[in-house]
């Protein structure tokens, strides 16, 4: 009886399932139902495949193709393969069919169309043979080309299809197979017909006289007029009925020389470019009218010789862009890099020239945008009451003889982005505000870089190859080891700096990506803390004696002993391949406090002719990085499979509180051998992922380059992190 309840069960959910009804479908007949089934199957399962076995070094343009083919665009689009014989098109167009036909409705793959149309009958075969494929197996009957043609254009109709053309050499063939196009939707081909003369017997076309009619044109709902690259334009045209208009668009007008008065008609602007018109030299009055006017583009503007006085009095403009223009003072910034004689005989001799642009005019209570790139700044071309709003988000004084900051721009607390490329005079930048994004490339002279005291340095800059530069605020300062302190330099283990002066030594800073020739430096970093890491590069091969752990691989332990830390010295022997860049960093693992500091130096010294460079790194630790009783681990790593970078020794000193009270340095013929329990040499081996710092809680960053590449340092030492999501990753305080 249970089987019989499982057969009805089952038997009433098979006749429950949705299908094909015999009755509905194919009237009872059997032989009727099951071809219908075969029909469906096969419009499901047909594919016409163009298949090609064993295709070498087709990678790069059959990716090329099928991203074209992928693009999702729904206008009908022709791509063309063409070229001597024998280069492998028909490999790479069979290749490219079967990758991507199942993404079409259908397709067909045409092949020898050259062989075929040389055949009476060929032609017909091959429009036979499309119409077969696109409507899945139907063999259509055709009696000529004319015929053919129509019933290709009615299968192609509201259709995504693939097709292939192979071995075309005639447009006639194409038009046996297709058809003339008789209409050209896209500009593009429409421009290209016309300006070639390449089109059809099959396409007329229209022409729209404007020239010859005097009637006005309606446009009082225009709201954007975009004429760029109009070159015939001399004057704009008449902005009387134009009250709508919200974007004007005239960039690269280049022989507009006259914006009509009746602009300031136009009421509802709130756009205006003129990038670029190189022969409009000045702006209408009318202009100052325009009330909700937020951006003003007048870039490359160069013959552009003064703004309405009353400009400055529109409050609702946000936006200015001025790069290119002249608003330097022929008269007076000459003297910023001339003696006092050319300065004297310049005033003399230069005759007496028109008003030039003054910044006078800029509204700059209300701008947050104001781009002034290339035009000629000097220190002095900043009027007196010249400030910028507080609201600026956006600076950019990029390719400008200025030397300093000017002081309009000291005021302010915060701005988004400040650009300041190409600026070969430009020597210190003090004072500087809040900043986020902060560009300052190729700025040859400038040596120093402060913000206002008290920001924190949230800012991502980006000072690159500027190779003076010797101080970043909170970051970096590089000093002649002549004038460092001598406590902190025997406090190094260095007692006599006199040897060392004349040695010079290749050193490479990260944040400016220059490399410079120079005496042996100091690199103070982390400023925030009153230096509290020193290096120092020289040209060595081994790690003084004096210190008490050393290892000829790149890891050692130690345990700190049950008194304070006052400071602690690390050495690092290492080898850089000449020409090859590296990235490497010092990590110090407190394994008894699960606490870890990465340290990428601001600065590296370049060995010359393969030789061996000695790094020599004083810190400072406060109670709270390392106490008393600590299992502390010192690695370093590079790059991973970086074969650029070599290490050969590793050492660490430490010196306690008591030792530096009792006035007790390392000095020249004094080698104090201060107690330090070794645990092993080698915690981490070489070359492996460090998972044993999976366990830490707190991870600091210090040194450069920060966040630029923190993730990337992240990932490859110390793989998929694995503690706790919510434990500090932060940098050293």
């Amino acid at each position: 009886m249970d089987k019989i309840k499982e057969w009805r069960i089952a038997l009433t959910q098979l006749a429950n399932l949705g299908g094909m009804p015999l009755q509905n479908v194919a009237n009872g007949y059997e032989s009727k139902l099951i071809q219908k089934i075969v029909n469906v199957v096969k419009d499901k399962v047909t594919c016409n495949t163009a298949s090609t076995t064993h295709p070498v070094g087709i990678g790069p343009s059959v990716q090329d193709i099928s991203l074209w083919l992928r693009n999702g665009s729904s206008d009908v689009e022709v791509f063309a393969l063409y070229g001597v014989g024998g280069l492998g098109k028909t490999t790479i167009a069979k290749y490219v069919y079967d990758m991507n036909f199942q993404l079409f409705e259908g397709g067909s793959f045409l092949e020898n169309i050259r062989e075929y149309s040389e055949r009476s009958d060929g032609l017909v075969c091959l429009q036979r043979q499309l119409l077969s494929d696109i409507s899945k197996g139907k063999a259509p009957t055709i009696k000529n080309l004319n015929e053919g043609i129509l019933k290709i254009k009615k299968a192609l109709h509201r259709r995504k299809l693939l097709i292939v053309l192979d071995d075309v050499d005639q447009v006639e063939q194409l038009d046996a197979i297709f058809g003339q196009r008789s209409r050209l939707w896209h500009y593009k081909d429409s421009l290209q017909v016309l300006r070639d003369e390449t089109g059809t017997k099959a396409i007329e076309g229209l022409t729209l006289e404007m020239n010859t009619t005097n009637k006005d044109m309606l446009l009082g709902s225009l709201k954007f007029l975009n004429l760029s690259h109009c070159h015939g334009i001399v004057k704009t045209p008449d902005f009387t009925k134009l009250s709508a208009l919200e974007h004007l668009v005239l960039e690269d007008c280049a022989c507009l020389v006259e914006i009509d008065e009746s602009i300031g008609m136009a009421e509802g602007l709130v756009l205006i470019n003129l990038k670029d018109c190189i022969l409009l030299k000045k702006l209408p009055e009318k202009f100052c009218t325009l009330k909700v006017l937020e951006t003003l583009i007048i870039s490359g503007c160069s013959n552009l010789s003064m703004l309405p006085a009353e400009m400055r009095t529109m409050e609702s403009l946000k936006v200015f862009h001025a790069d290119g223009l002249d608003f330097g003072d022929s008269n007076c910034t000459a003297h910023q890099n001339k003696s006092w004689r050319e300065y004297i005989w310049g005033l003399v001799s230069v005759p007496k020239v028109s008003p030039q642009l003054s910044l006078a005019s800029l509204p700059c209570n209300s701008i947050t945008t104001l781009s002034l790139a290339n035009c000629n700044l000097h220190d002095n071309s900043f009027p007196v009451d010249f400030r910028v709003a507080h609201s600026l988000e956006f600076l950019n004084l990029s390719n400008n003889p200025i030397r300093f900051l000017p002081d309009c721009f000291k005021g302010l607390k915060e701005v988004k982005i400040f650009r300041l490329r190409n600026c070969n005079q430009l020597q210190t930048l003090e004072d500087l505000p809040k900043i986020l994004d902060f560009r300052t490339t190729d700025c040859p002279l400038l040596e120093k870089i402060t913000f206002k005291p008290g920001l924190s340095l949230n800012t991502f800059v980006f000072p690159d190859k500027c190779e003076n530069l010797l101080e970043m605020v909170s970051l970096f300062k590089i000093v002649p080891i002549e004038n460092m302190d001598s406590e902190l330099i025997n406090s190094c283990g260095i007692s006599d700096v006199e040897p060392m002066k004349s040695i010079q030594i290749r050193l490479y800073n990260s944040y400016t990506s220059a490399e410079t020739k120079c005496s042996i430096q100091g690199v103070f970093e982390d400023q925030r803390q009153k230096g509290k890491v020193l290096s120092i590069f020289y040209p060595g091969s081994s790690v003084p004696t004096w210190f008490t752990s050393q290892s000829y691989v790149p890891s050692l332990s130690f345990i700190i002993s049950h008194s304070n830390l006052q400071y602690l010295n690390t050495c690092v022997v290492y080898k850089v391949k000449p020409g090859k860049g590296t990235y490497f960093c010092l990590i110090f693992h407190n394994m008894t406090a699960n606490k870890m500091i990465v340290y990428h130096p601001a600065c590296y010294g370049i060995p010359e002719g393969g030789e061996y460079m000695t790094w020599l790194s004083h810190w400072r630790f406060g109670s709270h990085d390392m106490g008393p009783g600590d299992e502390v681990n010192i690695s370093i790593f590079n790059h991973h499979d970086d074969q650029n970078f070599e290490v050969k020794e590793i050492g660490v000193y430490l010196v306690y509180e008591e030792q530096e009270q009792a006035g007790v340095h390392l000095g020249k013929h004094q080698k104090i051998q201060q107690p330090c329990d070794k645990i092993s040499h080698c915690v981490i081996p070489v070359k492996a992922q460090p998972q044993v710092y999976h366990g830490i809680t707190q991870l600091y960053f210090t040194g450069c380059p920060k966040g630029q590449y923190r993730g990337r340092w992240f990932d490859i030492y110390f793989g998929k992190y694995t503690g706790d999501p919510s434990s500090p990753i932060r940098e050293l305080e």
